[in-house]
């Protein structure tokens, strides 16, 4: 017999809408099954909405190419591509002139160059004692594997060779020397943000500090919302390039 394929989940994602939406509404909401005021404020959103999940990809492809026909841009992402994704979480980097040599918990190396840098997302996550830490996710174009900076365990002056760096400065000097995008939406839309995350059923791996290392456990369905805002964003923004090529 056979080997079975596993079963996946194919969603369908609405990202911010480059025009305003002028068209029919009723047979919009029809097709995606909301309400015309859920919908209104969807479409009118600056973050990412997962608005219909399939078990077959022609489906999925089908609702995608009938939202293009009614000028409603959107992507397809699976939970294959979701379980496929690495985030390693970054004790220590160098900084370079080609890239930054990242050192994770384990003291495994790895090399991000900044041609390769695509976004990096900003976010604010809590922790379960009820604080908080700002987390940084560099995304690239040619692996789902993705640095991470929790900035309460990153010494920025080291990296940067500068007193009193801080995470600003870094995100400002990588926008400089690699054109990447710096992504702050996380923080500004929480609610819709979440709802990303409440919507899929896999998420991106973690490679994460040693419990140790932590002043306490990071608030598990922030950091989940985080991981998985981050690897909407990046599918978005390859989508998009892919488009433009």
């Amino acid at each position: 017999m056979a080997a079975r394929t596993p079963q996946q989940t194919y969603y369908i994602v609405l990202p911010p809408q480059a025009e305003e939406f002028t068209g029919p509404m009723r047979p919009l909401s029809r097709l995606i099954e909301k309400d015309e005021a859920e919908l209104a404020a969807i479409l009118a959103s600056r973050t990412y909405h997962v608005i219909r999940r399939f078990a077959k990809k022609p489906n999925a492809e089908g609702l995608h190419s009938q939202l293009h026909a009614l000028g409603v841009e959107s992507f397809i992402v699976s939970d294959t591509e979701l379980n496929g994704a690495l985030i390693i979480w970054a004790e220590s980097a160098n900084y370079g002139a080609g890239g930054m040599a990242v050192k994770d918990f384990g003291g495994q190396p790895l090399y991000c160059p900044f041609e390769d840098l695509i976004c990096v997302t900003v976010g604010t996550v809590g922790r379960e004692d009820g604080t908080t830490t700002q987390l940084l996710d560099f995304h690239r174009r040619s692996t789902p594997i993705t640095p991470r900076i929790d900035v309460a365990l990153f010494d920025f002056a080291s990296f940067l060779s500068t007193d009193e760096a801080t995470a600003d400065d870094l995100c400002e000097e990588l926008e400089a020397v690699s054109g990447a995008t710096i992504d702050r939406t996380f923080d500004a839309l929480p609610e819709d943000t979440a709802h990303c995350a409440q919507a899929v059923a896999t998420y991106p791996s973690n490679y994460p500090p040693p419990d140790e290392r932590l002043p306490a456990p990071y608030d598990h369905k922030d950091a989940r919302a985080f991981d998985v805002y981050g690897f909407i964003k990046r599918a978005h923004l390859l989508t998009q390039a892919a488009k433009e090529d």
